[in-house]
């Protein structure tokens, strides 16, 4: 991913964050949501810089997770690190 790309992603994220405290009422964030925020910033990472270590820390390795994604679903964590991480974003960054 580019730069302009990577920008692009964290302030969406920077507003579903806003968003998600909006609707809370301005009150703190509980543990599972600072859980689930660092989870998301950390998902957002591992596919701008294709960092295949990150991704293998926060997605489960069960046979049965699916990812549905723009260019297909995968099955497994296996589908998920060689078709969406390395052909589909890897094929992408390269383009650029």
């Amino acid at each position: 991913m580019n730069l302009k790309h990577a920008a692009i992603r964290l302030v969406a994220l920077a507003l579903v964050l806003q968003a998600a405290a909006f609707v809370r009422g301005q009150q703190p964030a509980s543990a599972d949501e600072q859980a689930l925020q660092v989870l998301l910033a950390n998902y957002a990472k591992s596919v701008d810089e294709l960092d295949l270590n990150l991704a293998g820390q926060i997605w489960s390795h069960a046979p049965e997770v699916v990812f549905i994604h723009p260019r297909g679903t995968e099955v497994g964590f296996a589908q998920v690190m060689d078709n969406f991480y390395t052909k589909t974003m890897g094929t992408l960054s390269r383009a650029e």
